[in-house]
């Protein structure tokens, strides 16, 4: 088994931690894709994603689903499995994954990420300078390049990546409980700064999002479908 088929081990603290690794230099084969189609600034990888998850949601909802709703639940998507794994790969292992990050599109479902390998240790006391550096700005980075493509507010892609950190730490404190302080700890102080810069994050249970991620759209109700974390709720 290569690199390229083998998980990196964080799929043990659930599967929104999941992720494939690649030797260096050893890209994943097609259908795999680098993260940079979804940063290109013709949109054409945001606008296939859109369509991909609106074809899935009305599947499941079994009636027509507003376009907005479905780009703003494909970016939720995307921004999630990106964020998630690294964040666990900082919380377990005091590293970050280099910027060798690559996608593979499905139908529907969390997107498979796969991390290029080996990842890169971080010292001691800089964990929070070294996330913020590297995978903050690729997530900023996809989100900026979404927005070109859909009318949605601004707010709520912003929303939706802070509630996949605020998910992460949640998730991992429930796999792991041992690592939930400092799993918090480091949601915390990446919240306080920009994309966010929200001056009390509140992480875990008691985050509330400003925006909604408009998947309550989906169906009519009542009762209508809010997220744990929703500014509806």
């Amino acid at each position: 088994m290569t690199d390229r088929d083998r998980g990196s081990g964080l799929d043990e603290l659930g599967p929104a931690f999941a992720v494939h690794t690649h030797a260096a230099g050893a890209p994943p084969p097609a259908p795999w894709q680098p993260v940079s189609t979804l940063l290109d600034a013709s949109g054409d990888a945001w606008r296939a994603r859109t369509a991909a998850v609106r074809r899935a949601l009305e599947g499941m909802a079994g009636r027509p689903v507003e376009e907005r709703v479905a780009f703003a639940t494909a970016h939720l998507g995307v921004v999630a499995r990106v964020l998630a794994p690294a964040f666990a790969l900082a919380v377990v292992s005091s590293a970050v994954p280099p910027p060798d990050v690559w996608w593979r599109p499905v139908p529907g479902g969390m997107v498979p990420v796969s991390f290029g390998s080996p990842v890169t240790p971080v010292a001691p006391g800089s964990l929070v300078d070294a996330f913020a550096d590297s995978v903050v700005p690729l997530v900023a980075g996809l989100t900026e390049a979404a927005a070109g493509t859909n009318p949605v507010a601004p707010a709520i892609l912003r929303d939706n990546s802070a509630s996949a950190l605020n998910s992460s730490v949640t998730m991992l404190a429930a796999a792991r409980p041992a690592l939930a302080g400092r799993a918090a700890r480091l949601a915390d102080a990446l919240l306080r700064r920009p994309p966010w810069s929200i001056a009390a994050p509140d992480v875990g249970a008691g985050f509330r999002r400003n925006s909604c991620c408009l998947i309550y759209r989906l169906d009519p109700g009542p009762p209508r479908p809010v997220c744990g974390d929703c500014v509806l709720r």
